[in-house]
């Protein structure tokens, strides 16, 4: 609870309940005057073509619009402190439901992994080889056509990204399904969903897993996809 004493002391504070996650680093630490800039867009002390100081900006946008705050606490050679403050909700909840979920069961199955950003392609492999899967990689549809022209039989899963350079998973899926082979599909995309949704998607119902995503939601809706029956592929 913030009220009283803890206002005189800390005139940026809001009175109320808050929720307060507290995160601390044995680091460097920051100087006195690059302290008050660590929240202003692109302000960063890396060179130029390393960081884009956006970060610790788009928190403190985002703490914000949940009407939170977000204070830094660092001194050189002492490392730092951010600490976020949430608001507690009082109103009560419409219904009460369970949070708790089943584990996850690990795979054994073949994915074809199909992403253009190289960066996002390796954690998804990883994450899948985490699993127990066999994965394998494409980086963009005419890659992967490659793949599955050659030993389609064997993938049991296509996870692609809707738009990549070359052929995106649109064109690849049309690809595979003029081959005649069949092949699961799961899309992925982080364009808006409206973009990907109306012209192809949602259209024809097929499963999709839209971007950003954790590893429990990619786990979950794999598992969705191959545990599904074969007479009722999307």
């Amino acid at each position: 609870m913030i009220n009283g004493s803890y206002l005189k002391s800390h005139p940026w504070a809001r009175p109320g309940r808050y929720v307060l996650l507290s995160v601390s680093d044995s680091g460097v630490g920051m100087p006195k005057d690059v302290l008050p800039h660590v929240f202003e867009p692109f302000f960063s002390t890396k060179a130029p073509d390393v960081g884009s100081g956006l970060g610790l900006s788009t928190a403190y946008g985002i703490i914000q619009q949940h009407e939170g705050m977000i204070r830094a606490y660092s001194e050189a050679g002492e490392g730092t402190t951010i600490k976020v403050y949430l608001p507690i909700v009082s109103r009560r909840a419409a219904r009460v439901g369970t949070k708790i979920e089943p584990p996850v069961m690990p795979g054994h199955e073949t994915i074809l992994v199909v992403e253009d950003e190289r960066e996002v392609r390796m954690v998804l492999v990883e994450a899948l080889l985490r699993l127990g899967y066999r994965v394998l990689e494409a980086e963009n549809g005419a890659d992967a056509l490659a793949h599955l022209k050659e030993d389609a039989e064997e993938v049991d899963l296509v996870i692609t990204d809707v738009i990549m350079p070359m052929m995106g998973g649109k064109e690849l899926f049309e690809s595979v399904r003029a081959m005649g082979r069949p092949c699961r599909f799961l899309f992925s995309s982080g364009y808006t969903e409206n973009l990907v949704h109306e012209g192809f998607v949602k259209k024809e119902n097929f499963d999709f897993l839209p971007k950003p995503y954790g590893i429990d939601a990619l786990a979950r809706k794999v598992r969705e996809v191959l545990d599904r029956p074969p007479g009722e592929d999307r």
